[in-house]
């Protein structure tokens, strides 16, 4: 809970190599040139802070830095060149504050660089390919900027990195071929104006300990291949909506045994959902809503005793509620609206203490609703508007003892 100014002895001693003033509420300049004086600085991490004005130019002079993490603050720069000259660097995070303009090709000298980290930042202009010679990066994080341009086809040979977030930038093209990557667990490629079919998925099938997957929110093309089944057994998270698949879901993600996370939501899938995705058994959030698929709800998702989420509204879905979705005891959030389901709800819904929103509008169903809802006592939205059928409501409802 460190606060105020830094005093500017401390940017000035000759033996001091490891200078660590992270998460605090520290402020001001740090200085520049003369009075920026750490000769045997080795680490220099002040991430989370609200110093202000320009990255110090004194950095420029510490010869052997090899960790440089200045993120999170208020200073207002470019990238600066100089960064080439600290040839010892095996991390850089910068990302978090307004760091703008292009990425300087000469970063490409730091080839021990193991993190470069420029996230969340006013980056422009294209990713430069000379960064191709960081054959040493396990973490490159260039997300949440204005990066333009197609997608580098040489991060496809770096064969060292596992975590490679490129997120909400404006890169375009097709994605390259990413199988030698094998040491990747993390890929969001989320938010940009990427192009093509998912035939760069077949490459991901190499990199056994990918655990994200992130595409959503691409203009791609195509179905979603039935070789996804063949991804890592670790996969935890697969991101894809609105990316314009057609087509049908496969079964085959039915294979990924250890999937919490599956959302295919905002396409234009077809035909019914697959009965053999209710084998995910530690399946937490299913997202396939806004799209056109048909068929009834597979009575097998009664066994999808961790789901947390299920979203399958606007769809064309018909005949009844499965009971057993009721008995999913950890269900919070439930959206099965304007689809054509004609069925009962099941009361045993209106027993979970952990639901909180409840979609069901712009259906056919009937019934009567329970009069009690003491047991839903956490619910904060309940939507059961109707379009056709005839549900009951009682006069009253009790949400209280």
């Amino acid at each position: 809970m460190l606060s105020g100014p830094v005093p500017p002895t401390i940017f000035n001693m000759s033996s001091l190599e490891d200078m660590r003033l992270g998460h605090n509420n520290l402020i001001g300049p740090i200085p520049s040139n003369r009075s920026f004086s750490l000769p045997a600085l080795q680490i220099f991490d002040i991430i989370k802070n609200k110093f202000t004005g320009q990255i110090s130019l004194g950095l420029a002079a510490c010869k052997h830095v090899q960790v440089l993490n200045i993120a999170g603050n208020l200073f207002v720069d470019v990238v600066p060149t100089w960064l080439a000259q600290l040839t010892r660097l095996t991390g850089i995070s910068m990302g978090g504050q307004d760091i703008f303009g292009p990425i300087p090709s000469v970063l490409s000298n730091l080839t021990m660089l193991n993190v470069l980290d420029i996230s969340r930042s006013n980056l422009s202009g294209d990713i430069p390919v000379e960064l191709g010679k960081l054959r040493q990066l396990t973490v490159l994080k260039f997300s949440d900027n204005q990066l333009t341009g197609s997608f580098p086809d040489f991060l496809g040979n770096f064969s060292e990195i596992s975590y490679l977030d490129l997120r909400s930038n404006q890169l375009s093209g097709r994605v390259p071929s990413l199988g030698n990557n094998r040491h990747l667990w993390r890929l969001d490629i989320r938010e940009n104006y990427l192009q093509g079919d998912l035939s760069f998925l077949a490459s991901l099938c190499n990199c056994r300990q990918l655990q994200m997957i992130g595409i959503s929110n691409n203009p791609f093309t195509g179905s979603l291949p039935s070789y996804v089944g063949n991804l890592s057994t670790h996969l935890l998270e697969f991101e894809g909506y609105n990316i314009q698949l057609a087509g049908g879901l496969p079964g085959t993600p039915s294979n990924l045994s250890d999937l919490r996370l599956l959302n295919f939501g905002y396409n234009q899938l077809t035909k019914e959902i697959p009965e053999s995705i209710s084998k995910l058994e530690n399946l937490q959030a299913l997202g396939l809503n806004v799209n056109s698929m048909t068929g009834s709800i597979p009575v097998q998702f009664g066994m999808l005793r961790s789901i947390v989420v299920l979203l399958l509204d606007n769809n064309r879905f018909s005949g009844s509620i499965p009971d057993g979705i009721g008995n999913l005891t950890m269900l919070e959030f439930v959206s099965l609206s304007y689809n054509h389901l004609s069925s009962t709800i099941p009361s045993s819904l209106f027993y979970h203490s952990r639901l909180i929103q409840l979609h069901l509008s712009h259906n056919s169903l009937i019934g009567t609703l329970p009069s009690d809802l003491r047991h839903v006592q956490s619910m904060d939205q309940m939507d059961l508007i109707i379009y056709s059928g005839a549900i009951k409501v009682p006069h009253m409802f009790s949400l209280t003892d």
